[in-house]
């Protein structure tokens, strides 16, 4: 090795940095970014000695203390790969590039389809009633609205942050009884009641998380008749749907399921709008309740049999996994029917018009088509990888752990759109005041 290749240690007054290369070090130097009154060392080395005695420069006349210690060994983390960047660098290199990207994507998101910034919200006030005792006359509120008397005019609806806490209730009671049966199936060997275990797994995520969609629903413009009936309609409807659109897909065309699925939900949650009398199609917190309702409704159908599937295949890891994958697909359809409602309001606010009912041509706005891809594409890969499976290409269980990072990666994905459609949710009841 050359003497410009040779590696030291630089002390920069926060400890040992590198090793770099002497031809790096003096480029630092030259560019003004390394002090040549630094001390260095070479890796294994036994002391420090002046970066100006090793570039055959003259002493500074102030001098620093001279570290104590010896550098780091050469099995160190600030040891090199070649070009001289230590792993750590090359580390905190890529992050930035990753955080980088997503931030350049997620602000052409943002801008082209016109997401608002959160504004008011924080989890700590978001999800502050869930661990507080309620009266029954709350539950009784939650659950009354929506009639001809009950349904609030445009200036009493509130425009802050809705606390939901009555999905929590169904959530902690579905996984009890989720541990209860499975506590009774696995523990006790009792498979007669392996059915109730699965339908339990299917069911309660979803119901969970329309009932928070209920509460989110500020306008109270829809009963509870009306929703339990939505989210019956309405899954049935997407499943009929994607089984007359799908019926040719086969195997091979494994690329077909997510776009042709998440296209039925989306008919089915506009079908379902339309029926009642109150629900506008350009009102975003609505809607996303009826993308809820059809995709809990057909997650409810398809999940059970898939979960039932699941258990006989792989135990509680897969059937918990199934759950969570089950919801994902809850929540792409509340992302892609909310987009659709809010380009709808976007149109006839441009149009200076509005409409009672939705519009086919809303479909090809371009700020529709670039929220409507994410959960498309997030659908997309995950039925890649269960194609992948299919096949025996991976092993089985790193297959399974991509397939797990993946559904909680899209997860936070996947809130962070819905988080964003609140907002612009609660922002359109300012625009109708």
């Amino acid at each position: 090795m050359s003497d410009s290749q040779q590696l030291y240690y630089v002390n920069t007054g926060n400890g040992p940095a590198g090793p770099y290369t002497l031809d790096s070090i003096r480029m630092m130097v030259q560019n003004g970014q390394l002090p040549v009154e630094v001390h260095v060392c070479s890796p294994g080395g036994q002391s420090w000695m002046p970066l100006a005695n090793l570039l055959n420069e003259p002493q500074p006349v102030a001098q620093p203390v001279v570290p104590e210690g010896n550098p780091p060994a050469e099995n160190s983390d600030y040891v090199q790969q070649g070009d001289g960047t230590s792993l750590i660098e090359r580390g905190l290199k890529v992050r930035d590039k990753v955080v980088g990207t997503v931030s350049k994507v997620n602000s052409i998101v943002v801008a082209t389809a016109d997401l608002h910034k959160l504004e008011g919200f924080s989890w700590e006030s978001f999800f502050g009633g869930v661990f507080r005792k309620h009266p029954d006359e709350e539950v009784y509120e939650i659950f009354q609205c929506g009639t001809p008397t009950s349904t609030p005019t445009i200036e009493q609806i509130s425009n802050k942050w809705p606390t939901p806490w009555l999905f929590s209730r169904f959530l902690f009671f579905g996984m009890a009884l989720f541990g209860i049966f499975w506590y009774f199936v696995f523990k006790q060997k009792l498979p007669e009641l392996a059915p109730f275990y699965c339908i339990t797994a299917a069911l309660f995520f979803p119901l969970a998380l329309y009932i928070l969609f209920y509460e989110l629903n500020i306008w109270r413009n829809i009963s509870m008749y009306n929703a339990v009936r939505c989210l019956v309609v309405g899954g049935v409807l997407a499943l009929i749907f994607t089984v007359l659109k799908g019926k040719n897909i086969d195997g091979d065309k494994w690329y077909l399921e997510a776009p042709v699925k998440e296209y039925c939900k989306l008919l089915s949650a506009l079908y379902i709008g339309s029926m009642l009398a109150k629900m506008r199609m350009n009102r975003i917190l609505p809607g996303m309740l009826m993308g809820c309702a059809v995709g809990a409704g057909l997650t409810v159908i398809e999940g059970a049999g898939d979960i039932f599937r699941s258990e006989g295949e792989g135990g509680l890891m897969l059937v918990v996994t199934e759950s969570l994958y089950e919801f994902l697909e809850v929540v792409w359809c509340i992302i892609t029917v909310g987009a659709f409602c809010k380009v709808q309001a976007l149109r006839e606010k441009e149009k200076g018009q509005g409409e009672e009912k939705w519009s086919k041509s809303t479909m090809f706005d371009r700020r529709f088509i670039v929220l409507a891809a994410m959960p498309l594409l997030m659908h997309l890969a995950m039925t890649f990888i269960r194609y992948i499976g299919e096949q025996d290409i991976l092993n089985t269980a790193v297959l399974g752990l991509g397939y797990l990072v993946c559904i909680i990666v899209f997860m936070i994905v996947s809130w962070l759109v819905v988080l964003r459609l609140i907002q612009n949710g609660i922002d359109q009841v300012n625009y109708n005041n």
